[in-house]
């Protein structure tokens, strides 16, 4: 009879349920970008064949007058040598020009004067010339190339007249003023020279290369310099030279300097540059002070090496045409960024400047900037409804000593808000366990005096868990909300509340909870990382149910006990036989203990043998009674059922059964605590000891044999040096010795048993003494513990001549009445064979 009201501690954990933030390509990989270089330089060479120099304007020859010649009479001309110096060189070879001579006349009446140079002195002019100074000024020419011309000139000059007819010789005037002017034309040009003073230039173009492709970067910053170097021969002497040297790109200088010496460097270091050769323009210029040269039309007389040792340190709009999308992942709906987030690109350069944007999806087209030396995709407050794709022009950086530059991604992003499709994030969970069998059979309500359901849910997502807390039995519909990013526990008390057991089988709970704005298939979740996942879990306990009042309403159970196996190794006790047991105290306990106001109508039965072998069927026994918190029914005449155990078969009955009747009471089970007993309950039990008649002498126990075999302890018979046999043969006296520890409650008395081979059987032996008194058959066992000898003297040449001789003790309960410790035993102690004989001999014996 199951009469629990208890119900016990459920604890019910939810599933775990995750939610996972989309990864947005944490591991987003750029490819190297090769670092333009500037490849290998070749020199510049400027060498110069310096062309014959014009005649600069301080080579003059200053003019000369001449005055008052007269012809002698009966003549018709007069000449004369005109020397001079003329100081601003020492000697000039001409290359090519003419030296022009004019003749100013001063007075000269004859028109038909003619004036006739004879050459040029000291020099090497040496042309002869005239011109007709009738009409006023006149002009001599002479070609100059490859003549020389020192500065110690003399002229020879010639004044003829002739009488041309017209006017007679008397009338010529003999009265003659010149004056002489020396030019040279503008083609004049001079090859060598001692003792001049000029001034010489020239100009070239040449092109560095650069080797860099036209579309690699916008411009850059470059280091190094340009090494020059220049001479002229070494014979010239009085002359200086200096060297201009203009770098260009598009017209625009990039650097420029004069170099005077005969090695010298351009500084280039931080000058900005196109992708593109160098234009290099020189300008030569040669001076000479009181100098001496000579020029050469085979070889050149100006050598220069313009040797570039260049490098970039830094680039602009640098092309990168990196185009990287990271797609948006299917399961996001839609997503704003945090207001920090951020994609970062590194590298080992640190970025100067960038051109190029992130797009988000619709409408976003956010620029990219530089933060630290890193380019910074900006994403705070973007909204992310579609790919990202990540697009850079190019950038700017200084170059670092390795061929490629490699980019590295860092993500730094959050997400504001974000959208999700996944379903499956409800926590349904339905919690019930049966009403008891005897609330179900028995009750009508029961109110409860304690007890609880703890909702316990860990809510890592960012987001609220709104949850539901149903009972129909309690008549519970409560709600509550756990805080995002939290754990908390809720409770729901269950004192005072009752459950109608009319109208319910179960005691029923159900946990209903899901994000609020969950809509099964999207969940929109607040400051949330990309790749995190962020979950749900919990459980729910219920605990601590205690039943204070109860109704209980026509009720009516029965059960039985089956006594049958509990006393049927008793029926094999042979003494039972012939013993009769005259008082067998029973009752039948139903413990109610905490559980007032319950007195339910019970009623008892048995169904047995007697000890007459009569059969009794549902024979009612028993009478009620209540002590405290039990209700105690003595079972009458139980002595009848124990005394018709030897009669009864394998498949007899022995039962005892009892039905129990309540009707319209109310129980209060306010008093049950701790480990007070929760339920009624129901005990068969029997007390000991019992009082018994016996009839005639009953064995008490099985048979106690002395050793395996022979009291001796032999297996064979003895040879004649056996140190047994030996004693045998001198034995005077043989003694059993043992101890017998009598705890069953009664004095009993024990035989003693040899084994006769003649019938196969064992007989009593009684010719001994017991500790040295008269002979008896029967010893006497006592209660307690005691020792005992029995002299076997008697028996010494039959035991020395029956191999193997066979001894059994044997325990028996003589005739009478007693009151038995079923609990108790009778037991054998220390049971050894001694010798008196000459020789000191003894044999342990087992038993």
């Amino acid at each position: 009879m199951n009469t629990s009201l208890d119900f016990e501690n459920i604890a019910q954990p939810f599933d775990k349920i995750s939610v996972s933030v989309p990864s947005l390509g944490n591991n987003l990989q750029i490819s190297p970008v090769s670092i333009t270089k500037i490849g290998n330089i070749s020199s510049v060479s400027v060498s110069q064949n310096i062309n014959p120099v014009v005649i600069p304007d301080n080579i003059a020859i200053p003019g000369q007058n001449i005055t008052g010649l007269v012809i002698p009479t009966g003549s018709t001309e007069v000449s004369t040598t005109v020397a001079f110096t003329a100081g601003s060189f020492d000697s000039i070879t001409f290359s090519d020009g003419k030296l022009y001579i004019d003749i100013n006349p001063g007075k000269i009446v004859s028109p038909d004067a003619v004036v006739s140079v004879n050459g040029v002195i000291n020099g090497n002019i040496n042309s002869l010339g005239a011109v007709n100074v009738e009409s006023g000024n006149a002009v001599l020419e002479f070609p100059l190339s490859g003549k020389v011309l020192s500065n110690n000139i003399s002229v020879d000059f010639v004044i003829n007249t002739q009488n041309n007819g017209t006017n007679p010789v008397e009338d010529i005037i003999t009265d003659y003023d010149l004056s002489f002017g020396f030019s040279f034309d503008a083609s004049s040009t001079v090859k060598a020279a001692k003792g001049i003073s000029f001034s010489y230039s020239a100009n070239d173009t040449k092109t560095i290369s650069l080797g860099i492709d036209s579309t690699a970067f916008l411009t850059a910053l470059i280091d190094g310099s340009i090494n020059v170097m220049s001479e002229i021969p070494s014979s010239w002497t009085g002359i200086s030279k200096s060297l201009k040297i203009t770098l260009k790109q598009n017209n625009e200088i990039i650097a420029q300097k004069t170099i005077n010496s005969d090695n010298d460097t351009i500084d280039l270091s931080g000058k900005e540059i196109l992708p593109q050769d160098i234009i290099v323009d020189t300008e030569v210029l040669i001076s000479g002070e009181n100098a001496e040269f000579s020029l050469n039309d085979t070889e050149d007389e100006f050598i220069a090496g313009i040797n570039p040792v260049i490098s970039i340190s830094s680039l602009k709009g640098a092309k990168v045409n990196l185009n990287q999308n990271i797609a948006k992942p299917s399961e996001l709906v839609s997503a704003t960024f945090g207001a920090t987030s951020s994609i970062i690109i590194d590298s080992d350069v640190d970025f100067k400047g960038v051109d190029g944007y992130v797009s988000t999806g619709t409408g976003a087209h956010i620029p990219l900037n530089i933060s630290a030396g890193n380019i910074v995709l900006d994403l705070g407050g973007a909204i992310l409804d579609g790919d990202i794709d990540i697009i850079i022009n190019t950038v700017d950086f200084d170059i670092p000593p390795v061929g490629e530059i490699t980019f590295n991604t860092y993500n730094d992003i959050d997400f504001s808000e974000l959208t999700v499709n996944q379903s499956g994030l409800n926590i349904s969970k339905n919690i019930s366990t049966e009403l008891p069998d005897m609330a179900k059979d028995m009750l009508e309500s029961v109110t409860l005096k304690s007890g609880s359901l703890e909702i316990y849910i860990n809510n890592q997502l960012p987001v609220d868990i709104k949850a539901k807390v149903f009972s129909e039995a309690l008549g519970i519909n409560t709600t509550f909300t756990f805080a995002k990013t939290s754990g908390a526990t809720e409770t729901i008390d269950f004192a005072n509340k009752t459950i109608d057991f009319s109208n319910i089988n179960t005691f029923d709970f159900s946990v209903d909870a899901s994000p609020s704005g969950y809509d099964g298939s999207h969940v929109t979740l607040s400051d949330v990382k990309p790749g995190k996942e962020y979950f749900i879990e919990g459980n729910a306990e219920l605990s601590g149910v205690e039943i204070g009042n109860a109704v209980i309403s026509n009720v009516s159970t029965s059960g039985e006990f089956d006594i049958s196996s509990n006393l049927s190794e008793l029926k094999n006790i042979e003494f039972l036989k012939n013993v009769i047991i005259k008082d067998v105290p029973a009752t039948l306990t139903f413990n109610v203990e905490g559980i007032s106001g319950l007195n339910p109508d019970i009623t008892l039965y048995a169904t047995y043998i007697d000890s007459l072998g009569n059969f009794h069927n549902n024979e009612h026994i028993g009478t009620q009674s209540v002590e405290g918190s039990k209700i105690i029914i003595d079972i009458n005449n139980f002595e009848d059922i124990i005394n018709g155990i030897s009669k009864m078969k394998d498949n007899d009955p022995l039962l005892i059964g009892y039905s129990l009747d309540i009707t319209g009471q109310t129980v209060d089970f306010s008093q049950l605590t701790g480990e007070t007993e929760k339920s009624p309950s129901t005990k068969f039990a029997v007390e000991i000891p019992f009082d018994i008649e016996v009839t005639q002498d009953a064995t008490l126990t099985d048979d106690i044999s002395f050793g395996d075999n022979d009291i001796l302890g032999r297996e064979e018979e003895l040879t004649e040096d056996d140190p047994m046999y030996i004693a045998l043969n001198s034995l005077e006296k043989l003694e059993l010795n043992f101890n017998v520890d009598n705890t069953s409650g009664i004095s009993a008395k024990a035989q003693i048993l040899f084994y006769d081979e003649s019938t196969e059987k064992y007989e009593i032996f009684s010719d001994f003494v017991i500790n040295a008194d008269t002979p008896e058959s029967d010893i006497q066992i006592l209660k307690g513990e005691h020792s005992y000898r029995i002299d076997f003297s008697a028996l010494v040449e039959k035991i020395k001549n029956t191999v193997p001789f066979k001894v059994k003790l044997r325990i028996l309960i003589p005739q009478g009445d007693y009151s038995i410790n079923t609990a108790g035993s009778v037991e054998i102690k220390n049971a050894y064979i001694s010798f008196d004989t000459d020789i000191n001999y003894s044999v342990n014996i087992g038993q």
